[in-house]
């Protein structure tokens, strides 16, 4: 299998490496567009896969299950695909998953529905998207390391961010695509075959990052001292110091995506819901603030770039448990006392972007904490563990509930979560943030 090989002249490495980045960010956008496809196109479809006379409360359940199938699949996956990719090779892997994922998003395609095959449909569609997000676990264990270990350090936090730019592209992509179904059909004529639309184009983009990968050039895994026969990443892992590495890393990536979950994913509820805001609105704030984002998470890989990642993890667990949690809870307050949602918008963006703006950095600083031999296993099970306890939010939010009123409750996880990241960055090690990644 090809490889990058130090006899290569200068040229023809430096290609070399902005095909494996350019690999990442493309592999981080599929991913993305790939995560959040049926919660963003499947409600208004879902007529098609249940009878008429079901209940709302079972309707919004079997919506709400396909998307948590594929959170539940990834640190499934992690695992697996991390131990692979450190064992047989960033490049094999990459391609075995992208064509796993790629083919469960055409069977979803093609799926007929509850008038044909009953509740059959259904229940394929939550066994694929959990198959579907062990395969996109499987993703960001190969591609995301390689890019990193390819990029010299002095602009490594500048691809962190990058690579961290493509998931909000991506939610822009998916939004784009949808108006466009719901433009050029009816409501009914969205149900029956407008829906599939957004998932064939998902099946377009991975089979041209399948086509694109296949010019990346493999990882030379033996330059770290083993044979593949020998890799054992999996089990060195749970060993030593990599285990202790790994729960500093699970506790500061929960704490992200604690602070995440609030700031994205509930915040529509939050408005709309909770606080009452127009939900066209608030949908306008959701569409720009996307584009927004984009230009926040590069900007936050550049910055990690001068400061440091570890340094700059850091400053943001700080800022979320305090700046943003002050930013939010006046937000709410606003919407309380009916002011303008202008202002609303704004403090829910610089809150949003002083946390969501932390995975520029995320990135770089956890490939950079792990040596080679179990990177990519200790990436993608610390990066996917995160997202397990987080994941129950909305059960942590009622709970809070029954000691302060349910609309602050996300102040308190919020803050909770900027602590997690901010304990878990000082207890975990510096890593290498002054060396290329494979200078082991």
């Amino acid at each position: 299998m090809e490889t990058i090989s130090s006899a290569m002249p200068r040229p023809a490495v430096e290609a070399e490496r902005r095909r494996a980045v350019i690999g990442g960010i493309l592999s981080t956008f599929v991913d993305s567009y790939d995560i959040y496809l049926p919660a963003i196109v499947l409600p208004a479809a879902m007529g098609y896969f249940e009878p008429a006379n079901l209940p709302t409360a079972i309707k919004v359940t079997f919506t709400s299950l396909i998307f948590t199938a594929t959170l539940i699949g990834r640190p499934l996956g992690s695992p697996i695909f991390g131990h692979l990719s450190d064992k047989v090779g960033r490049k094999r892997v990459a391609m075995i998953t992208a064509a796993g994922y790629t083919l469960c998003t055409l069977i979803m395609a093609l799926l007929p529905g509850y008038a044909a095959w009953g509740y059959w449909p259904l229940i394929l569609t939550i066994v694929l998207r959990l198959i579907d997000g062990m395969f996109l676990a499987g993703g960001y264990a190969a591609t995301i390391p390689l890019a990193l270990e390819r990029a010299r350090w002095q602009v490594r936090g500048r691809v962190s961010g990058l690579l961290a730019a493509a998931a909000p592209a991506a939610l822009t992509a998916i939004n784009l695509v949808l108006l466009f179904a719901l433009h050029i059909t009816t409501r009914a004529g969205y149900q029956t075959w407008g829906w599939r639309i957004p998932f064939l184009v998902g099946v377009g983009l991975g089979v041209m990052f399948l086509l694109y990968y296949s010019r990346v050039s493999e990882l030379e895994l033996e330059q770290a001292g083993e044979s593949r026969a020998q890799r054992r990443p999996l089990r060195e892992l749970v060993r030593g110091n990599n285990l202790v590495v790994m729960a500093e890393v699970a506790l500061l990536s929960s704490g992200y995506w604690l602070a995440a979950q609030m700031v994205v994913s509930y915040l529509p509820v939050l408005l709309v819901g909770v606080l009452h805001e127009p939900p066209t609105a608030v949908g306008q704030y959701g569409f720009f603030t996307g584009f927004l984002n984009i230009a926040v998470m590069m900007l936050f890989g550049l910055v990690g770039n001068k400061l440091g990642s570890r340094r700059l993890m850091l400053l943001t667990g700080a800022w979320t448990a305090s700046v943003a949690a002050i930013l939010w809870f006046l937000m709410i307050h606003l919407a309380q006392v009916r002011a303008s949602f202008w202002w609303v918008a704004v403090l829910a963006f610089v809150a949003h972007s002083l946390v969501a703006g932390t995975l520029g950095a995320l990135f770089a600083y956890l490939n950079e904490v792990f040596p080679t031999r179990v990177r990519s296993t200790g990436f993608s099970v610390g990066y996917t563990i995160g997202l397990i306890i987080p994941g129950f939010y909305s059960v942590w939010l009622l709970g809070l509930s029954h000691w302060v009123p349910y609309a602050y409750a996300s102040v308190v996880l919020l803050a909770l979560g900027g602590l997690m990241c901010l304990a878990g960055t000082w207890l975990a090690p510096q890593g290498r943030p002054r060396q290329d990644l494979l200078a082991e």
